[in-house]
């Protein structure tokens, strides 16, 4: 086989994963996403591998997973700044805010990966990123009393996903 073969494969595999993934179909998509993620390793195709682990982290956290999608998202994470996938990475802190607030009720950590994702999002201007940020901060101001703050990243994330079209 030729590294092209491996890498079609790898990618292959990979969007098999996802789909099965967005049809419900967890089993057959953590399936098709180790595969990806072993074949993506023995070429050390980064990107990849990265976006397998971001998939499988997903799976983890619908299954209630939560230290093995904390685990899949760190290592996703880890990739991902590596390569300077920056819509990834805003992908994985999102996950890990998720996780560290509404799952472990660790406020602080959960406003750490907040904060970074508005600033990666606000980088590479990807408004419905900046949007999910700023919601994702809302809800944690909320959930720690800080209802002024709450209101106000709520706001912001309504007044873009209204310029931008996107359903609110």
């Amino acid at each position: 086989k030729s590294l092209n073969d491996e890498v079609g494969q790898a990618k292959g595999l990979n969007h098999f994963g996802v789909v099965a993934l967005q049809q419900g179909r967890h089993r057959n998509a953590k399936a098709y996403l180790q595969k990806s993620l072993s074949v993506s390793q023995a070429i050390d195709d980064k990107k990849n591998m990265a976006a397998s682990l971001l998939s499988l982290g997903s799976i983890a956290e619908i299954e209630k997973n939560y230290p093995v999608a904390e685990t899949y998202f760190k290592q996703s994470l880890s990739l991902n700044r590596e390569i300077k996938n920056e819509q990834d990475i805003f992908y994985c802190l999102f996950h890990l805010s998720i996780l560290a607030g509404q799952y472990y009720k660790d406020f602080k950590t959960s406003f750490a990966y907040d904060l970074q994702a508005l600033e990666v999002s606000q980088k590479i201007g990807f408004q419905r990123a900046i949007a999910q940020a700023h919601t994702s901060l809302g809800i944690n101001y909320g959930a720690v009393g800080n209802y002024a703050l709450a209101q106000e990243h709520l706001e912001q994330s309504l007044s873009i996903r209204q310029r931008v079209g996107l359903a609110v």
